[in-house]
């Protein structure tokens, strides 16, 4: 039997409850863009990104958010004014226009693909009782960056050649080819891709031929 070094393990047991911030203080401190019309902002975006990171990372609400980090932060950086959690969820609502894409770039092999959601929140004990309540998510994406071109959320039991339509409407003129499984092969999703000018690669369809 292997012995524990006990010192050490109590040691590492204590560093897991330990928090190290890594923030540049120049993005704490980095004043921002000036408005046209109105009231100037007071917080930049850099600053409200961060404790919107903070927020998801460790599973808080705004207004515990807001006590977290005017406990913390001030530690990083001294005399820094840091927002309400009011204010820092009405910012987070304009944030999502100014977030860049994520490439530029055309893309010309497309993914389809479906996969289910389970849901939580208000009324889970109704499911652990009677049946769980799934989400399904149908989704294109570029095959090179793997970002999210179209996406559609519908029950879980709509089949994915309904919603195929949707999809590929929403892709660019640049598809040239799209893959998919065996959910997308029907005669209307065939006809879609190929009116698109696209060629359609199915699963299935390679199943067969390497048979």
């Amino acid at each position: 039997m292997r012995k524990r070094n006990w010192s050490q393990y109590n040691a590492q047991l204590v560093e897991r409850g330990s928090i190290t911030f890594l923030i540049d203080p120049k993005l704490l401190k980095q004043a921002p863009k000036l408005n046209k019309r109105g009231r100037p902002r007071l917080f930049s975006h850099p600053l409200i990104t961060i404790l919107l990171m903070i927020k998801i990372h460790y599973h808080l609400t705004y207004r515990s958010l807001e006590g977290f980090v005017k406990s913390s932060l001030p530690l990083i950086e001294k005399n820094i004014e840091l927002p309400t959690y009011s204010l820092i969820c009405k910012r987070a609502s304009q944030l999502k226009n100014d977030l860049p894409k994520l490439s530029s770039r055309r893309p010309q092999i497309i993914l389809l693909d479906a996969s289910g959601i389970k849901v939580y929140g208000e009324g889970e004990w109704k499911c652990k009782s009677h049946r769980r309540r799934w989400l399904k998510v149908h989704i294109a994406l570029d095959a090179k960056t793997q970002e999210v071109i179209a996406l559609e959320t519908t029950e879980s039991h709509v089949s994915d050649c309904i919603i195929a339509p949707k999809l590929i409407d929403k892709c660019p003129k640049s598809m040239k080819k799209t893959i998919a499984d065996g959910g997308y092969d029907t005669k209307k999703c065939l006809s879609l891709i190929k009116e698109r000018g696209a060629k359609p690669l199915y699963s299935t369809q390679e199943k067969r031929h390497n048979q």
